[in-house]
């Protein structure tokens, strides 16, 4: 029997081009097995074209994941809506913790998040710079500090899809990987200058009309930056960097 998948955030662009990676380039998933969890009827009617499973969903009800994670026979959730909420993730697993527990088969859970917090001016320790060190351990012993890098660690999104679709493989194989306390897989292929990217993006944002000047702009405060995007502004700091000089090991380990 088929083992069925569940993608949040399917309606963003990293998520989506996950889907599309999936669906185009790997066969043996089947449309029948993917189910996209969105928000508005928006976003469900544009994923609908693709003719995968589109569920309209509060993720933060957790009865209604149980449901929905039983009925549809889910094993393997990407959770990409959110990084930083864990009353978004919390219902996913214990959802699919009663499924592994009803169903007697293993069921996987692949959380998305960033590079935010490894770096020494978080105060982490520059001992710990590979995806293989002890990352869990030393995250339960640091406080979070964002200030901001004027360098990002990156990777295109080809080979960040290239990736997941690795991992959601191995798990619908049942395949030995490093998961759990050791199972943080860095998607790093680069590094870019802040600002030159910045520089690209606005210029491209100019070209297609959304934006006046082609020149980024320093904000004029957290707080008018925080409302901009609507985001508290406790969040802000870590969504304006990324990680430094972290070794990814993991990736090259799967294949």
């Amino acid at each position: 029997m088929s083992r069925n998948i569940l993608i949040t955030g399917a309606a963003g662009y990293i998520v989506g081009s996950i889907v599309a990676n999936l669906l185009s380039k790997h066969p043996e998933t089947t449309k029948q097995q993917v189910f996209a969890a969105v928000r508005t009827d928006e976003q469900a009617k544009a994923l609908s074209t693709l003719g995968i499973n589109v569920l309209k969903v509060d993720l933060s009800d957790e009865q209604t994941v149980v449901n929905e994670i039983s009925s549809h026979k889910i094993s393997v959730i990407v959770h990409a809506a959110n990084s930083i909420n864990p009353e978004l993730a919390l219902p996913l697993i214990n959802a699919l913790a009663k499924q592994k527990e009803s169903a007697g088969k293993p069921t996987h859970f692949i959380h998305t998040s960033g590079l935010s917090a490894f770096y020494a001016n978080s105060r982490w320790p520059r001992t710990v710079n590979k995806d293989t060190d002890a990352v869990f351990e030393t995250e339960k012993e640091f406080a979070d500090s964002y200030p901001i890098r004027k360098s990002l660690q990156a990777v295109h999104i080809s080979g960040l899809t290239a990736l997941y679709c690795r991992i959601i493989h191995a798990a619908l194989k049942n395949e030995e990987i490093s998961s759990g306390k050791e199972g943080y897989y860095s998607a790093v292929a680069h590094e870019t200058d802040m600002w030159e990217f910045q520089d690209h993006l606005a210029a491209a944002m100019k070209a297609r009309g959304l934006v006046s000047s082609n020149k980024p702009e320093i904000y004029s405060s957290d707080e008018f930056a925080a409302d901009a995007i609507n985001v508290p502004v406790e969040f802000l700091g870590a969504l304006n960097k990324s990680g430094g000089n972290f070794t990814a090991i993991r990736p090259q380990s799967i294949g």
